[in-house]
């Protein structure tokens, strides 16, 4: 961090802590002062500080005790949000917080204003873009309304041994309610039609109300606001690039209604094989729709039109009330992909497939839905049927995950991968449903999670985005286990080449190497002694071959390597001369052994020696290139006497 930025931190940081700790303190003589108010159950004072004002009696003097008597105080003295939040906490759980922040955010301009000041005598070009960093941050944080915010608050209440009741205040007073962020997510809570739409099979959905074109239209105000041409000019550029493809914003922005969700559903009666890094996993079908409310065709329109302008085949499909288009040809993967879009009431689909589309408006019409399931009953006891918001992460998520990783460690057969998976704790994966309703005096999340507050606020917000980064780790860990066995090739390769070396060096006048190819040739090396461990002999990655035992001969099935016989270390082109390399059909890239002795990788597994040689042709000496292609088709014509 520079120390520009940590003196701006500090300053910040400073200037709230004066102007919300500042105040002065109160005449303890004075009838003003702070007392508890009354938590959810009812009682006025907690824990036992109740229980001692209750027993104490009026007799009992703070001599006699050896404590000074406490005052008795009918308000606070400075003003907070104490009784409004906690009337909507539960108490008497596992967590009970509640943070007044008004007089700290009240101030939160003013400090950066002074902040501002302070580093102002800073000229040129730095002082000319603090400036404009200042203003700009100045103005979201006036217009979003979080200065407004008076408090926040939070509960967790065990309602079983695996699933807490969670409750998160973010409040405002209302007539404090003109921010962005408060007009952003709708007005007040309503019926929750998405759940409607959700089949029994749902993993994963998200739904919330978002007023698209009012936060268009702050962006580009706070964009223009901002006096930096070349951003201004970015802007501009963006909306005429639209408007070129035929993008009318505000009339798109202007046709949709507010709302929109996504939901991922995983089939478990149907199975399909995906391969990922070489590794083959049998998962549950997955399938995928989003939905936005709609006011009218133009975004449906729009959508017909980029596809005819690209040439794209759609297949109608029209039914009664249903608008609908279907790629014509499905797309080139391991589960079902033909992507559709549709309209339907209200209602704008985007799918991976028409058959998502067709089950979601069946549920709607009553068939049994994700309502309708045991699950999904018990994660919404005391959940509020209205609000503006909600998310839904099944518990039977966590075990598919976990099925795929211990599937790829499997595979792998590596003790650190297992390890690593152990770490992730797929036990505690995160699930549950929540509400976020948005209120007159601000947000109120209704959440049953198998993790308190916290967590379950992390899940409404981040929920998405920490799935799908679980899943993106999937591959990555197959794609480190082969960059692992890769590396392990290379390895092996540059053993062999040594060995070949030492080989070549006991004939001081020829410097011949074995004469015979691949297997035969390299089994040399452990009938003379030079290099006898069978593991060296095998790519790790590759499923065809096994490693022999140490100083056993070689074969091609304890042989992975392809093996060029002939050569001689007196070649004037060593680093242009490929002497061993991965047999076609080894996962992964290959790695190619030349005459020096060093090792290169060439992109991606390939389909036969001869492919091997020309992926080579351009660096291959010339007197020698007619060679290498003779031999290499010669190997082909055997590939499987030479197992692969």
């Amino acid at each position: 961090m520079s120390k520009f930025h940590r003196l701006a931190a500090f300053v910040l940081l400073t200037s709230l802590f004066i102007t919300s700790c500042g105040k002065q303190a109160t005449d303890p003589s004075d009838d003003s002062g702070s007392q508890p108010a009354p938590s959810r159950n009812g009682s006025g004072a907690s824990g036992s500080d109740a229980s001692s004002a209750r027993t104490s009696g009026a007799g009992t003097s703070g001599a006699a005790t050896g404590r000074a008597a406490p005052v008795a105080v009918s308000q606070p003295a400075v003003k907070n949000s104490f009784k409004e939040i906690t009337s909507q906490l539960d108490a008497g759980g596992q967590l009970y917080l509640y943070l007044s922040t008004e007089h700290a955010l009240a101030k939160l301009t003013d400090a950066i204003d002074d902040l501002h000041k302070m580093l102002s005598p800073h000229g040129g070009m730095i002082g000319q873009q603090m400036g404009i960093f200042f203003k700009t941050l100045n103005m979201i944080v006036a217009e979003s309304g979080l200065t407004a915010i008076s408090g926040l608050g939070a509960s967790a209440f065990a309602i079983s041994d695996t699933l807490y009741r969670n409750r998160v205040v973010l409040h405002h007073y209302q007539d404090d309610g003109d921010g962005k962020l408060w007009q952003m997510f709708g007005s007040e809570p309503k019926p929750l039609e998405m759940l409607d739409l959700l089949p029994a099979n749902t993993a994963i959905a998200y739904y919330a109300d978002v007023d698209a074109e009012l936060m268009w239209q702050w962006i580009k105000r706070i964009v223009m606001s901002t006096g930096v041409q070349e951003v201004q000019e970015q802007w501009i550029e963006m909306e005429e690039g639209l408007d070129d493809q035929g993008v009318d914003i505000n009339a798109l922005l202007g046709s949709l209604d507010n709302s929109f969700g996504i939901a991922i559903t995983l089939d478990h009666d149907e199975k399909v094989l995906v391969p990922v890094e070489n590794v083959n996993l049998m998962i549950p079908e997955p399938a995928m729709f989003a939905v936005l409310t709609v006011k009218d065709d133009t975004f449906f329109n729009m959508l017909e039109r980029s596809f005819a302008e690209d040439d794209v085949d759609l297949e109608t499909r029209d039914n009664g009330g249903l608008r609908m288009r279907v790629m014509g040809q499905k797309m080139p993967v391991p589960f079902p992909l033909q992507p559709a879009f549709a309209r339907s009431g209200d209602y704008l689909f985007l799918a991976s497939t028409p058959q998502v589309i067709e089950r979601a408006l069946a549920v709607k019409g009553g068939a049994p839905g994700l309502k309708n399931t045991d699950t999904f009953k018990k994660l919404a006891v005391d959940i509020p049927e209205t609000g503006n918001q909600f998310h839904y992460v099944s518990p039977g998520l966590a075990p598919v995950i976990e099925d795929l990783y211990r599937r790829v460690v499997e595979e792998a057969g590596e003790p650190e991968f297992d390890t690593f998976v152990d770490l992730m704790h797929f036990e505690e994966f995160l699930h549950g449903y929540g509400v976020m309703q948005v209120t007159d005096e601000g947000m109120v999340l209704s959440a049953n999670s198998n993790h308190m507050a916290v967590s379950a606020t992390v899940l409404h917000f981040l929920g998405p985005v920490v799935i799908t980064s679980s899943a993106i780790l999937l591959p990555l860990l197959t794609r480190a286990r082969q960059k692992s066995f890769e590396m392990a090739s290379a390895g092996n390769l540059k053993q062999i080449g040594l060995g070949l070396i030492m080989y070549a060096g006991d004939d001081i006048e020829g410097g011949k190497l074995p004469e015979k190819d691949n297997a035969e040739g390299l089994n040399e090396l452990v009938t003379d002694y030079y290099l006898t461990a069978g593991s060296v002999y095998v790519n790790p990655s590759s499923k065809r071959h096994t490693s022999g035992k140490d100083n056993e001969p070689l074969t091609e099935k304890t042989c992975s390597y392809i093996y060029f016989g002939g050569l001689r270390d007196t070649n004037k082109y060593p680093s242009d001369s490929p002497l061993a390399f991965d047999k076609p059909g080894v996962p992964g890239n290959t790695w190619v052994l030349f005459l020096d002795g060093h090792v290169e990788s060439l992109q991606g597994p390939f389909a036969s020696c001869e492919a091997v040689i020309k992926a080579l042709d351009d660096r291959l000496p010339k007197e020698h290139k007619q060679w290498y292609l003779d031999k290499a088709k010669a190997m082909d014509e055997r590939r499987d006497k030479l197992e692969y």
